[in-house]
């Protein structure tokens, strides 16, 4: 059981790499305006209409979504509690309820912004562990060490995270 769980490991912490490398290669490729050395833009061009929004003033909800991320950072937060009290229900006799927190911590990870994304990876180890009857001990160090690294983006949100 030790090789399928270092297995696990490995691939959730590839996938979390290659998320966190694509997002970052995705927003430095990118160049909003090329500088031209004809460039004749007069200052007035540059003014944004009263009726519209630069990019920079962005709603709050907008800011928190960051690239590859389909949940804010409060929603993450709040799933990560809502899974965290849900594991903490499963009658360890019934690996099935197991199975399910390890798939929605990995749900959870799939669709969680950069901030919180890492909080998932713990869950799912230690789902795999109690399923099949392993210490959870070493799994729930790194959850906390997660929770400890995730709680100021957490508690800027007004959510605080439960073990």
């Amino acid at each position: 059981m030790l090789i399928a769980r270092t297995v696990a490991a490995t691939t959730l912490s590839l996938g979390l790499v290659l998320a966190m490398g694509a997002c970052s290669s995705s927003s430095s490729d990118t160049d909003p305006q090329p500088s031209s050395p004809t460039d004749t833009t007069s200052a007035s061009d540059d003014e944004t209409p009263e009726d519209e929004t630069p990019d920079d003033e962005a709603t709050e909800d907008e800011t928190d979504l960051t690239d590859g991320a389909t949940t804010t950072v409060k929603s993450s937060c709040e799933e990560f509690n809502t899974i965290m009290a849900d594991l903490r229900l499963v009658d360890p006799a019934e690996s099935d309820g197991y199975g399910d927190i390890a798939d929605r911590a990995v749900a959870a990870q799939l669709s969680a912004p950069d901030e919180t994304r890492f909080l998932f990876a713990p869950l799912y180890l230690i789902a795999l562990d109690a399923g099949s009857g392993n210490d959870t001990e070493e799994s729930m160090d790194i959850l906390k060490d997660a929770v400890f690294a995730a709680a100021g983006d957490c508690t800027a949100q007004d959510v605080m995270l439960t073990m």
